[in-house]
């Protein structure tokens, strides 16, 4: 794989390839270099745009990644909710609210995920019906799910008169 890397080092595919082998080996400041050098050349390489925010070393970082991802392909739900997940973390609610609803708006395989990702920023914020509402729209999507049951319960106990 190296060799053929060093061989044709501006191909995209090869550049992804080798990127992803080195993430899986945990070398993370390598697949880093090598994404880079992927977004150097092709700065809207939907992949490595991805995979630049999950490998990013602060929320910002990784937020402004999976933003630039949004834009190239808009409709990917994946997108949106790691750009939730990160404005979550810097405490950012409304905005993550904002990108969650987004991700619940486009096509989603389960949908009860996105709702546990909203119920839950509605409960970091103390809106604990909000937070009920879709910890309960989560179950219904997946009945199977133990985390939006793990959710709701921990909601109904928390929560000051949602029940």
């Amino acid at each position: 794989m190296r060799q053929a890397v060093q061989l044709n080092p501006s191909t995209d595919n090869f550049l992804y390839l080798a990127a992803c082998l080195r993430e899986q080996d945990d070398s993370d400041s390598e697949a880093k270099e090598l994404f880079s050098r992927i977004l150097a050349e092709n700065p809207n390489h939907y992949e490595a745009l991805w995979s630049m925010g999950l490998l990013a070393d602060d929320l910002q970082e990784a937020f402004n990644f999976f933003s630039r991802a949004s834009q190239i392909k808009p409709d990917d739900w994946r997108m949106h909710n790691n750009m939730g997940w990160a404005l979550a973390q810097m405490q950012r609610f409304e905005e993550a609210l904002g990108a969650f609803e987004q991700a619940r708006r486009v096509v989603h395989e389960n949908p009860a995920d996105i709702s546990i990702a909203i119920a839950g920023v509605y409960q970091d914020m103390g809106r604990y019906k909000e937070a009920l509402e879709n910890a309960e729209r989560a179950t219904i999507e997946n009945p199977d799910s133990q985390e939006a049951r793990e959710l709701l319960a921990e909601i109904k106990v928390a929560g000051p008169d949602v029940t």
